[in-house]
């Protein structure tokens, strides 16, 4: 059930064995192809958008009566854009590669530690390191061999430096600077483990291409080539010979079960009939839905805490308490800068391995707004584990502050109070650890009825600001004054202090905790990386199956044993590369009831 990020990777390992007949039945509607790095016709909104949005977070609350109460009527509904249809949200976002660090891996279960993944990191990507020079990747052919894969369905790629604009170039020497709290510059944040902490460019899910946008091995080799947008659906299913059959337009509206309390199949809707289908499953049903849909589907088939079943009058399969709790998500502020007109400026000309290019214009554009990022541990020392990277910051070069609420909300044109189009650039701070849990629970037996969406992001309750707030507003508080010093500060070397002329948010006037943490109250998103909804070990066993029932295992985010210090999408793809295997072992011949990872 779904066809996107996990879904497609895992169904197309799968389709690999071709004595087996695999189906993915994915809720979006048909579309047409997809060029380069835009989606058609998304704007946000679109058939393929759910539109979640949460209950209002980040509220005043007071007793009154025994009842807790907003009184004030404030607080405000978080939007996480998804992407139903082929590829799901690997087809919207910022298709970075990011691998969990092994300290937070060291929490998972037996079998799901770094060194378990690694392999299937490796195996799922084709990565540049092979293909380009050690003097352009800063990469050695050793640590290429031991960290990287060749070959795999997906490209990972990286910009080009040579054609950052001013103000990514002036920011190298930030970069490199080893006093900093990410340690310096770092060719690979996802090879060696002392290169974790860095700061890095960006390695990103896009292919090298023809100029019909087609991968061909003559564009991997060339790093001024085109790129498209790299996700599950164009690295494991489109140009798979084997692919699964795909139904769309099919949102599944319940999980069957037999006398045994085994999955035996899925109920339905025909979305081009509106007539309701039955289809058997000879060995497994596999929920691939997200963090959002898994967890929602779960609960109206039976399985879930007994209480919320019998609220919603859903007979009970199994007594789970832990579907659609723990919901997990990273947490993001924007800090953004007015700069110069000049910050914008290019190379006339540029030599890339040999060749001199002229059109730097268009190979500025084929980078994309990602320059720098960096990884790195805040001040609260006492979270997390020791060696993680809790604090990630993107540097997104020459642009303005992006509101993924403007196609909800308004017109859609980004320009302050005043009018004014100066030239900015926007960096965005991630908190990987919050300490907010939230939950999804159903609100009817209907699954196109919405779930109740809480992201746990509590505020303040009888005056008291909650603890999970106060952490996030702690971190968020000194990596805004990091900032400030690196741009404002006594020792900002002279190239980057004549690009940048004042901060734009929070704003230099915001100098106090309590005028920060009311910015940061205000205008905290989501990273959009919700995890955990059915998470391993407690919901999930470690081969992924569903406890308490049998025939029935998850691959998305919802079985991620904790929220990881990264984009979530590396680990989704090692997962279903991880399960294929599994899956491949138990049902072979030979092996009908093996049951190790």
């Amino acid at each position: 059930m779904g066809g996107g990020t996990a879904g497609l990777a895992l169904a197309s390992r799968l389709a690999e064995v071709q004595t087996w007949d695999v189906c993915v039945l994915e809720r979006g509607p048909k579309e047409g192809k997809m060029y380069g790095w835009s989606t058609n016709s998304y704007k946000w909104t679109s058939p393929h958008d759910p539109v979640w949005l949460t209950e209002p977070t980040l509220r005043t609350m007071e007793t009154v009566r025994g009842k807790e109460k907003n009184v004030n009527g404030d607080g405000r509904m978080i939007y996480i854009p998804r992407w139903r249809g082929m590829g799901g949200t690997s087809r919207v976002y910022g298709a970075i590669v990011r691998r969990a660090s092994p300290a937070v891996l060291d929490l998972w279960p037996e079998g799901w530690k770094h060194e378990d993944l690694l392999p299937y990191y490796i195996k799922s990507e084709d990565h540049y390191c092979h293909y380009d020079s050690e003097l352009s990747s800063d990469i050695t052919p050793e640590d290429c061999q031991r960290w990287h894969g060749k070959g795999g369905p997906m490209q990972v790629n990286p910009p080009i430096k040579e054609v950052f604009s001013e103000f990514p170039k002036a920011l190298k020497e930030i970069c490199e600077d080893k006093t900093k709290p990410w340690g310096g510059y770092a060719g690979d944040y996802n090879g060696p483990l002392d290169t974790r902490i860095s700061c890095s460019a960006f390695q990103q899910y896009k292919d090298r291409t023809n100029a019909s946008y087609v991968p061909t091995m003559e564009a991997r080799v060339n790093r001024a080539s085109k790129t498209a947008r790299g996700s599950s659906y164009t690295g494991y299913f489109k140009n798979s010979q084997n692919q699964p059959r795909v139904i769309l337009n099919a949102p599944v509206t319940k999980i069957q079960f037999d006398d045994t309390l085994k999955a035996v199949g899925v109920v339905y809707l025909d979305g081009t009939t509106g007539e309701t289908r039955e289809l058997r499953a000879r060995k497994e049903v596999i929920l691939a839905g997200g963090a959002f849909d898994t967890p929602h589907l779960l609960q109206v088939s039976g399985i879930g805490p007994r209480d919320l079943l019998e609220n919603i009058g859903v007979n009970v399969v199994s007594d789970n308490p832990h579907v659609g709790e723990d919901l997990w998500d990273h947490v993001s502020v924007p800090f953004v800068l007015k700069l110069a007109k000049t910050a914008d400026s290019l190379p006339d000309t540029v030599n890339i391995d040999g060749t001199e290019y002229n059109n730097t214009a268009e190979l500025f554009r084929i980078n994309g707004p990602f320059t720098w990022i960096l990884h790195l541990r805040s001040n609260l020392s006492e979270r997390g584990p020791k060696d993680m990277a809790d604090v990630q910051i993107y540097v997104m070069g020459n642009s303005r502050l992006f509101d993924e609420t403007e196609a909800l909300c308004s017109s859609g044109k980004s320009e302050d109070n005043n009018g004014d189009k100066s030239l900015e650039g926007t960096i965005r701070i991630i908190d990987q650890w919050p300490g907010s849990r939230g939950f999804i629970r159903a609100r009817t037996a209907n699954i196109f009825d919405k779930p109740v969406l809480n992201y746990g992001w509590d505020y303040k309750l009888d005056g008291n600001t909650s603890l999970a707030f106060k952490n996030i507003a702690r971190l968020f508080r000194g990596q805004i004054r990091l900032l400030r010093e690196t741009f404002f500060g006594k020792d900002t070397p002279e190239t980057l202090r004549a690009l940048v002329l004042d901060e734009v948010e929070p704003g230099q006037n915001k100098t106090t905790d309590d005028e920060l943490d009311e910015w940061i109250r205000g205008i905290m998103v989501s990273a959009l990386h919700p995890a955990c909804t059915c998470k391993m070990p407690e919901c999930v066993d470690k081969f992924l199956r569903v406890k308490e029932v049998s025939g029935l295992r998850i691959c998305d985010t919802s079985a991620f044993a904790t929220q990881i210090d990264g984009n979530p999408t590396a680990t989704i793809f090692a997962m279903a590369e991880k399960l294929a295997d599994l899956l491949k072992v138990q049902y072979s011949a030979d092996n009908e009831d093996k049951e190790e990872l």
